[in-house]
């Protein structure tokens, strides 16, 4: 039998600034160039202003962290997905992938949409996204004068 070398727990302050300093290097092209924050910023505001959010630890080490963060106007229940990662997540990626739809179906409750941004030359997230059922809209947008694109998923209409 293969022993499994991650687990997912709730994230916690303590996992930030492991993750911080050996974050990967597209997601801190993605946090400078979205809002001029310092990987360490950008985890802090993500997970305090996040209602679900965990930490992938593997071999009991922080790898990456992810939640999701009401958007600024309450009235419209979206939410704001993240993901921010060290370049750990290749180790753990096939097995994360398969279980990562049933967590985004945990972030999206409570929301009727899930919607962010995401660096069009993250091809990792990018794919990953896909998997998770996300729209992205092809029409890149920019901030700091790097591509972005829109993404969105919906959540199912229930009559």
């Amino acid at each position: 039998m293969i022993e499994r070398i991650w687990e997912i727990v709730a994230a916690r302050p303590e996992h930030i600034d492991h993750i911080a300093e050996h974050m990967r290097d597209d997601d801190i092209r993605e946090v400078w160039a979205l809002n001029s924050q310092t990987p360490h910023e950008a985890m802090k505001v993500s997970l305090e202003s996040s209602v679900r959010a965990w930490t992938t630890l593997i071999e009991g080490r922080p790898a990456f962290m992810w939640g999701v963060s009401p958007a600024a106007d309450i009235l419209t229940f979206t939410g704001i997905p993240w993901l921010l990662a060290t370049d750990d997540i290749i180790r753990v990626a096939p097995e994360f992938i398969r279980q990562s739809r049933d967590f985004v179906d945990r972030m999206q409750e409570g929301f009727t949409r899930l919607e962010n941004h995401v660096h069009a030359g993250n091809s990792l997230s990018l794919r990953w996204l896909k998997w998770c059922g996300f729209t992205i809209d092809k029409t890149p947008v920019a901030f700091n004068y790097e591509p972005f694109f829109k993404f969105w998923r919906c959540a199912p209409c229930v009559l």
